[in-house]
């Protein structure tokens, strides 16, 4: 906290001594706002005609809620929305602010003017975290990477906009852990000189937001790659936390709340939470509503190879309730090609992948595995510029090859090419088991979204 503050006390002095100072404008204050209606062109005009001189509004880094400059939020209980808008100082842009305007008499009325300063607004969400069924503002201000960033919790009670609890914090998470209609607010906190680190649950009593229950984490990590809350079975919900270990690599703990305090599902039986050699993010993957758990594997019989060249498989486990994992996914990203694709269960712990890279054909390579040892391949991804299709056609079609069509993206073709001895090979156990056929293969292939 002191750091954050000594920040703000050097970024007022900057503000005092600054002149004509001009920033570089970022992208996002290029982002013009559609059209709309007359009732939102009146809102726009009345936070425009509020806003200091010299501010622009300006999006949250992390806005939880439609991403733009202008919200609309009940934070009063009324059933009418406020409208809530953020801005910058254009000269000196240490200087950040929101706006609260209530719509009374068919007016637009400012009701708060919030300043703060620091580099950026990280984060915003609104949440019900008193338990009154209204929403509560949470804000997180950033003052750069090095310092600490701070999180406000802004409440609106008999017509003003009232701070009703301020903290530092590295990382945060925020929604309801107990399922009981109120969210919490959990604050991950990391000193790397003194490499301690601690989650901290908060909520609300008497009120203020107060600390509730800390948890100890470990505090030799680099930092966090990921510090998410979402569902870990179909009846609780978590905190998923994946912590940089070593120069590349990452482990997850998943914490939840019990008895009012947070609880590592995993305690001391640390093997169920796979070391992966890179850092992965967790998500829904298979389209459950259950947050999976990714985990990076080498792939079987493929020799040892360099990190870097290994063609990792992604493993996704889900929480089992009690101190384990279930798998319940396997696939392949190619995040340079823009592909993924999914194995189907059938497949686990039956396969391996070969990846070949040559200057115009690419080739992700699926082999049986029968004994730990690599067998015949099944078929392979392959990818080349569109100017080498009719040619890699001609030849695949020459050696009586079998072809599938993938798509194109980004001037490359994607090909699914599967071996003359793979095509009408029969039967009900090992490699013939296992081939797929066609339409298989065109569901479980999948492009990247576009970033």
């Amino acid at each position: 906290m002191r750091s954050f503050w000594r920040l703000k006390i050097a970024l007022l002095l900057i503000i005092m001594t600054s002149t004509a100072c001009s920033f570089a404008v970022s992208p996002v204050d290029l982002l013009k706002a559609p059209s709309v209606s007359t009732d939102l062109q009146e809102m726009r005009q009345a936070i425009h005609n509020e806003l200091p001189t010299g501010a622009k509004l300006t999006i949250p880094e992390q806005l939880e809620s439609v991403k733009a400059a202008i919200i609309e939020a009940d934070l009063d209980g009324d059933g009418i929305n406020e409208a809530i808008a953020f801005y910058k100082k254009e000269i000196n842009q240490f200087e950040f602010g929101v706006l609260v305007l209530s719509k009374k008499e068919g007016k637009w009325k400012k009701i708060a003017d919030i300043k703060e300063l620091g580099s950026s607004v990280q984060f915003v969400d609104f949440k019900d975290v008193t338990g009154d069924g209204t929403p509560v503002m949470l804000v997180g201000w950033s003052g750069g990477e090095d310092v600490k960033k701070e999180l406000t919790v802004y409440q609106m009670k008999e017509g003003t906009v009232q701070d009703i609890g301020r903290f530092s914090y590295t990382e945060l998470a925020i929604g309801d852990l107990d399922n009981n209609g109120i969210a919490d607010i959990v604050l991950i906190q990391q000193d790397r000189n003194l490499m301690n680190a601690k989650a901290e649950l908060y909520k609300y009593e008497e009120g203020r937001i107060r600390l509730s229950d800390e948890h100890i984490l470990d505090g030799g990590v680099g930092g966090y790659i990921q510090v998410l809350f979402g569902k870990a079975t179909a009846s609780r919900n978590g905190i998923f936390i994946t912590a940089q270990v070593g120069a590349h690599s990452s482990f997850t703990t998943l914490l939840v709340k019990e008895d009012g305090r947070l609880k590592d599902v995993f305690g001391d039986t640390k093997q169920y939470v796979m070391l992966s050699p890179y850092g992965v993010i967790h998500r829904d993957i298979n389209q459950d509503e259950i947050i999976e758990i990714a985990s990076l594997f080498e792939p079987p019989a493929n020799g040892p190879l360099p990190l870097v060249d290994v063609p990792w498989i992604h493993r996704w486990h889900q929480w089992d309730g009690q101190a384990g994992l279930n798998l319940v996914y396997e696939n392949y990203y190619d995040y340079g090609a823009g592909f993924r694709f999914d194995f189907p269960a059938k497949w686990w712990g039956q396969y391996t992948i070969v990846k070949e890279e040559k200057e115009h054909l690419n080739l992700v390579r699926f082999y049986h595995v029968e004994n730990e040892e690599k067998g015949r391949e099944f078929f392979s991804l392959a990818y080349y510029p569109v100017d080498d299709k009719l040619k890699n056609k001609i030849e695949w079609e020459n050696q009586q090859m079998h072809t599938i069509d993938l798509g194109e993206r980004n001037g490359q073709i994607f090909t699914a090419v599967i071996p003359r001895a793979s095509q009408n090979s029969r039967g009900t156990s090992g490699f013939e088991a296992l081939r797929l056929d066609d339409e298989e293969i065109i569901s479980y292939f999948h492009f990247l979204p576009k970033e």
